[in-house]
């Protein structure tokens, strides 16, 4: 028989609270030896009228078994037990790994050729899909902000300008970006297996080493270019460095774990190419790489929806 079940409440408080404060061996014990004290630690402050000894006891219990409150001891106190449930327990740090595929509609906002065939520009066909790791730490029972890391692959196929002897050509463009998002979520809901929230934040995008040539104007900025048959000089109007971005999804979740749907839109986009105000060839500066090209677009991402799928594991918990 413990101190507690002997009556000798002064005494189990006194010790556990020694216990709690020795930093260094309480440190060594395991989660469930440590969830243990911290339950007999809090009966003993209920019993000693003590609120804010037991509030706190029962916080840290929380911590190490976050589903106590369906699993009650049958000697649990009544007021212990209305101070465990008084607490909304969410996952404090999440790792995940997630799967994402963007529905983009391109636009070409600018064509110069210096061949004199008259055409339709078109993109033919894009693609775009990637993968990435999030971490994400909560700030209350509803708000909660994360940063990840992704990889972006992006593939378009571009019909453009006839080059000399040929009726018309296409050109493979396989890009590749590194993105950093940083959001914020609200949890419409707590305390459900499906948890619907909101979601904004601002993503970094930045190109990285892909199958064709990244290069660098003074003036009008990053650009690709495609070396084929002929030459192709692509420029990105507001796609590049960062965006805003905004929606919301639900939440599937298990005791350790959860599924996170997400739908994503980037409706404002700050960043925007001098390109856009050249008219013909003959106006580009004759010092730049890029006018020696066959031809040069401007794209430019009208809208863009994101889908992605998470699994997210939870590294440890708190009590709100």
């Amino acid at each position: 028989m413990n101190l507690y079940d002997q009556g000798k409440v002064d005494s189990t408080f006194g010790i556990l609270s020694s216990c709690i404060n020795d930093d260094q061996p309480f440190r060594k014990t395991t989660r469930n030896t440590k969830a243990e004290i911290y339950r007999l630690y809090a009966l003993s402050a209920v019993l000693l009228d003590k609120p804010d000894d037991a509030r706190s006891g029962i916080e840290h219990l929380l911590r190490y078994r976050p589903y106590y409150r369906n699993d009650f001891h049958r000697d649990d106190l009544v007021e212990f037990r209305r101070i465990v449930t008084d607490f909304t327990v969410q996952p404090k740090i999440v790792l995940g790994v997630k799967y994402f595929m963007d529905f983009p509609e391109f636009s070409i906002e600018k064509n110069l050729t210096s061949h004199s065939n008259s055409y339709v520009p078109e993109i033919t066909f894009s693609s775009e899909s990637g993968w990435g790791i999030v971490l994400e730490n909560s700030f209350s029972k509803n708000l909660y902000a994360g940063i990840g890391l992704n990889i972006l692959y992006m593939d378009l196929m571009y019909r453009g300008s006839p080059l000399p002897f040929q009726e018309e050509f296409s050109y493979n463009i396989p890009l590749r970006y590194l993105e950093t998002p940083l959001f914020v979520n609200y949890k419409l809901r707590i305390g459900k297996k499906l948890i619907p929230h909101l979601q904004a934040g601002l993503i970094g995008r930045y190109p990285v080493t892909s199958e064709v040539a990244r290069l660098k104007s003074s003036e009008y900025g990053g650009y690709y270019m495609v070396n084929d048959y002929g030459n192709l000089a692509v420029f990105m109007e507001n796609y590049e460095y960062l965006d805003f971005s905004l929606g919301g999804g639900v939440k599937y979740s298990f005791k350790k774990s959860c599924l996170d749907l997400n739908i994503i839109s980037f409706p404002f986009h700050f960043n925007h190419n001098a390109l856009k105000n050249i008219n013909t060839f003959d106006d580009l500066p004759q010092s730049e790489a890029f006018v020696h090209a066959d031809e040069i677009i401007l794209l430019e991402i009208k809208k863009r929806l994101r889908i992605e799928l998470c699994y997210k594991y939870y590294l440890n918990f708190k009590a709100f």
